[in-house]
């Protein structure tokens, strides 16, 4: 068995780490012109694809990860999860109100417990109360609330109870529990092995790597079977914790590798304080927001107006999702130059589907913004439509077929051209939007904790000591006389 863990954990080394390893998982915004850089980024994907089969994508299992836009990591000690029984209704009912609620939860027992004993992080699984009876009943309850269930998975996890090869056990117990798939933690990609696993059980279930997929070289066929990632936008302040954001975003590497931009990566920030950097950018990119608050027992939770701007956004995305137009659309244009003024910190991502035409807007200046959106002329024939989706309306296009948009300051926005109104949406978006952001608290509260009160252990008279209590005699090496 020690075997085994050696050739994981060469396997490991040798894909997920090397030269070039966790770069830019971003292309950077037009310094060119648009039509320039726009093309470049075509030919990057030509050049990138040629070993990129797709496979997760033809498992109609798994198309739930191109919506899945709203992920929070949670430890299975989280006292709102746990606090005697488990209580995922209180844990959901708790998201849903603050900010909208979750479409997938990653859970995670592992780390920082692991390391203490030989259990290795699967033993910690299993040692949860209630053991993989209540994983299964726990993962059933959130999937009565169309929440997806993902595992934690640690491959650092080399010197504890060695069991056999990692994609075998955690194929294995996903299956026991219906699990819907892992997060492969400090991996950039996921070795093939961890997918045939799964096709070797006839239970595919989703990868996400947290490096987010882009490889160590140029080889990008495990895009093929990671359908979800992680990502880390921005660069590391100098507290080597914090985001620090491009002006102008970036665009998803993984999500454009893929010409239907089937790939949903969450973007993390989780020690920041504001949030809305973060946010804004997996809105701009029709991606994914990692909502992780308690940090292994630290909790960095969402500001008043950061959960609303999260709910905003989280809406619209999932209303773009079910329409099939943030993926598996005709075209994504991103940094589109009709909806983009950067003199005023507002930048748009265009999808095109079946005749009709999404821009997602963010305003990234400090200062609420207008900007004149030049509809493009196909949009403007009979029978189209043009809705401010962000504020529930209907807009008339004015000379030249141009309207006009105002975006809240560090805020977002929507427009959509279509035959096709959408008017659950336009209800909804309404009522959200008639308060401003900017009525709500960007103040950021400190958690206080102190420690539970707990009387000293007993103390038992050696002489007579409990009767579970075993004896062991400890002989120093080479000290027969004591034999």
């Amino acid at each position: 068995m020690a075997r085994a863990s050696l050739g994981l954990l060469l396997l490991f080394l040798g894909r997920s780490f090397g030269r070039g390893c966790w770069d830019s998982e971003t292309f950077a915004a037009p310094k060119q012109s648009h039509s320039e850089w726009l093309a470049e980024l075509k030919s990057w994907r030509e050049g990138h694809s040629k070993r990129y089969q797709a496979d997760a994508y033809k498992d109609p299992t798994l198309t739930w990860t191109r919506t899945s836009y709203v992920q929070p990591q949670i430890h299975l000690y989280d006292r709102f999860l746990f606090d005697g029984s488990w209580t995922p209704e209180r844990y959901l009912d708790d998201l849903e109100h603050r900010y909208g609620g979750i479409d997938s939860v990653l859970i995670w027992p592992t780390y920082t417990n692991i390391g203490i004993d030989d259990r290795n992080q699967f033993d910690y699984f299993r040692a949860v109360p209630g053991g993989l009876k209540a994983l299964t009943n726990l993962t059933a309850s959130f999937h009565k609330r169309k929440v997806k269930v993902l595992w934690a998975y640690n491959p650092w996890d080399q010197a504890t109870r060695d069991e056999g090869r990692h994609w075998d056990v955690l194929a294995t117990l996903l299956k026991a529990t219906g699990g819907d798939g892992f997060n492969g933690d400090t991996m950039t990609t996921i070795p093939l092995e961890f997918w045939e696993a799964g096709a070797n059980r006839n239970f595919t279930f989703a990868l996400e790597p947290e490096g987010g997929g882009v490889p160590c070289d140029d080889d990008f066929s495990s895009a093929g079977w990671t359908p979800l990632g992680w990502g880390y936008f921005g660069q590391k302040r100098a507290d080597r914790m914090t985001m620090k954001y491009d002006y102008e975003p970036g665009v998803d590497k993984m999500k454009w590798l893929d010409p239907r931009g089937r790939h949903l990566t969450h973007v993390c920030d989780r020690w920041s304080k504001s949030r809305a950097a973060a946010i804004q950018l997996a809105f701009f990119n029709g991606d994914g927001y990692e909502s992780w608050e308690n940090i292994w027992g630290l909790y960095n939770q969402l500001t008043d107006r950061d959960a609303e701007l999260l709910r905003r956004s989280a809406t619209l995305l999932r209303w773009a999702g079910q329409r099939n137009l943030s993926h598996d659309f005709d075209e994504w244009v991103p940094h589109a130059p009709e909806a983009t003024d950067a003199s005023k910190g507002i930048f748009a991502s265009r999808f095109e589907k079946a005749k009709e035409a999404l821009w997602f807007l963010v305003n990234k200046g400090k200062e609420d913004a207008e900007i004149k959106v030049r509809i493009p002329e196909p949009y403007l024939a009979e029978g189209f439509e043009i809705f401010d989706l962000y504020h529930g309306k209907k807009v008339s296009p004015e000379t030249e077929g141009v309207v006009e948009l105002g975006i809240e300051a560090s805020g977002i926005s929507a427009l959509l051209a279509t035959q096709e109104p959408p008017r659950a949406l336009l209800e909804r978006m309404r009522k959200l939007s008639s308060t401003r952001l900017a009525e709500f608290s960007d103040l950021w509260h400190v958690l206080p904790q102190k420690m539970d009160p707990r009387p000293s252990s007993k103390i038992f008279d050696s002489s007579s000591p409990p009767p579970e209590m075993v004896l062991r005699l400890v002989v120093p090496r080479g000290d027969a006389s004591a034999c």
